[in-house]
């Protein structure tokens, strides 16, 4: 019996890219969402929800309302 761990026990923290190697867009927005996170805090999301699109974000604002602030600023913090 060899002293080598098999290939199949090790863990690999990294997610699964699909099968043409390449991340699809809900993977990329979710580590984008991950990193700001991660350089911001929680707290971040919480502020630009509560600003509700007041500064900057016009676009945005007018395409999907204000309340769309208010709810992904909602999401900041829950897993």
């Amino acid at each position: 019996m060899s002293s080598e761990k098999s290939k199949d026990s090790k863990k690999d923290d990294k997610p699964e890219k699909a099968s043409t190697g390449r991340m699809s867009r809900a993977e990329a927005g979710r580590l984008g969402g991950m990193k700001t996170k991660e350089r911001h805090g929680e707290d971040h999301f919480r502020r630009i929800g509560r600003s509700g699109g007041s500064k900057g974000g016009a676009t945005t604002r007018d395409r999907y309302g204000v309340d769309h602030y208010k709810k992904i600023g909602s999401l900041g913090g829950k897993k």
